[in-house]
């Protein structure tokens, strides 16, 4: 458990180098019920993103079987704040560890309430950055449509989030009458997120669009780390 405990406290001080050293080269990020990222690049860029968003971990209770920690866990956010959203909580926050200590896997369940929330504010902000900003999207999406994680957009989401909360005199209409884009995460490439925070696999995209634009940016966005985001999953549902 004390292991768990130094990997948060990292987290939480913004130490990606200790996050990152923590983990077994071999380490799997799971979302259950979205998929798994295995790309080592893809996590670092996804770790990155939530600390950007400044994402802090609370674990008010865990047990121990083995190499394996089972926590429930509660994730805040500056997104969390700015939208208005109460703390992501995980009702199943699992950390195995190897023989050497280190992280080789994390898979997080999600609270059904904390996806229908987060789903709600991404329903209207995601088409509302599209109309407003359009200059945005290629910052924060490749080619395909699919979403970047890294420091400098979690920078920028925030940014955005802030002003479509406080929207000036002289905003542009709001989304609620917008097409919304067609947009999916990138599995390749430095700093992209696979498909999978808040995080889900290509063969997730056989489910509804109306589910999958629920179950975004929440690691993502917000949630994501344990995220989980995710993001990407809202996105792919419109692609």
């Amino acid at each position: 458990m004390g292991k768990v405990k130094a990997w948060q406290a990292a987290f939480n001080a913004g130490d990606l180098e200790t996050v990152m050293a923590m983990f077994a080269p071999d380490v799997e990020f799971e979302m259950v019920g979205q998929g798994t990222m295995t790309d080592r690049t893809m996590i670092e860029g996804l770790h990155a993103y939530a600390i950007g968003i400044k994402s802090q971990l609370r674990s008010p209770n865990c047990s121990v079987e083995g190499n394996t920690v089972t926590c429930d866990t509660y994730e805040a956010s500056e997104w969390h704040r700015i939208a208005g959203l109460p703390d992501t909580h995980y009702t199943s926050d699992i950390y195995v560890f190897n023989d050497a200590g280190l992280i080789t896997k994390i898979s997080a369940t999600k609270a059904p309430e904390s996806v229908q929330a987060e789903g709600e504010v991404l329903n209207a902000f995601i088409p509302w950055i599209a109309q407003n900003h359009p200059e945005a999207m290629p910052k924060l999406f490749i080619a395909d449509k699919r979403f970047i994680y890294s420091s400098d957009n979690a920078a920028l989401v925030l940014k955005l989030l802030q002003e479509w909360k406080n929207p000036s005199p002289t905003t542009a209409p709001t989304a609620s009458n917008v097409a919304s884009p067609s947009l999916t995460p990138a599995p390749t490439a430095t700093n992209v997120a696979s498909p999978s925070p808040t995080p889900a696999p290509a063969s997730a995209g056989g489910a509804s669009s109306s589910s999958r634009w629920k179950l975004i940016l929440g690691l993502v966005l917000g949630g994501v780390l344990l995220l989980g985001v995710g993001l990407w999953k809202v996105f792919q549902s419109r692609a």
